[in-house]
């Protein structure tokens, strides 16, 4: 079984600080999200989202980004998330933000388009090839970063001119990132 089918069937836990589950195949625990990434989110948001800003958000996690994402006010804020266990925390999150618009399915379905930023952290996702050619079609310009998790400036996503913020970090040992540098990519269309 792949890891995405995996996550996909799979009853999260939720503690405190980080999601995680249980694969059977394998026997053992995965990470998908820490609250070690608060200074990344933070960081994020900061670089990519502007007040008024249009903002198309794949994958809500713990809603950390999403948070930072509010304390910005943009005019709307699209979140995409598909797995079952996650979507009722996004609802109740968003029952009282009348500038989010939820998309409880995958981002590589969604039909709006005219985003001015547009932020991916998604978990085990098969379909991260196509994020260029989709960006390119749900904006005509605008902000685009992603979940880095090579620790590199060669994570491109097959653009040009991606630009790289260096952040120290201190991950505690996690199946998806052990690196004391993060690398937040942004690129501008």
């Amino acid at each position: 079984m792949k890891l995405q089918e995996a996550y996909q069937n799979a009853s999260l836990e939720f503690d405190h600080d980080k999601i995680t589950f249980y694969e059977s195949n394998r026997g053992r625990i995965w990470e998908v999200m820490m609250d070690w990434e608060k200074p990344i989110m933070k960081k994020i948001a900061d670089l990519c989202v502007n007040e008024g800003d249009h903002v198309l958000e794949c994958g809500f996690g713990m809603g950390i980004l999403s948070d930072e994402i509010q304390a910005k006010n943009p005019a709307s804020h699209t979140i995409c998330e598909n797995h079952k266990d996650i979507i009722p925390r996004l609802r109740s999150w968003a029952k009282d933000k009348s500038n989010v618009i939820l998309h409880e399915d995958k981002w590589i379905n969604l039909k709006d388009s005219g985003y001015s930023v547009i932020l991916i952290d998604t978990y085990a996702d098969d379909d991260l090839p196509k994020f260029k050619q989709f960006c390119e079609a749900k904006m005509n310009k605008g902000i685009i970063s992603w979940w880095n998790h090579l620790c590199s400036d060669t994570h491109t996503m097959g653009w040009d001119n991606v630009k790289f913020y260096d952040m120290n970090v201190k991950p505690p040992k996690n199946a998806y990132y052990n690196y004391s540098i993060y690398k937040i990519p942004v690129k501008r269309i």
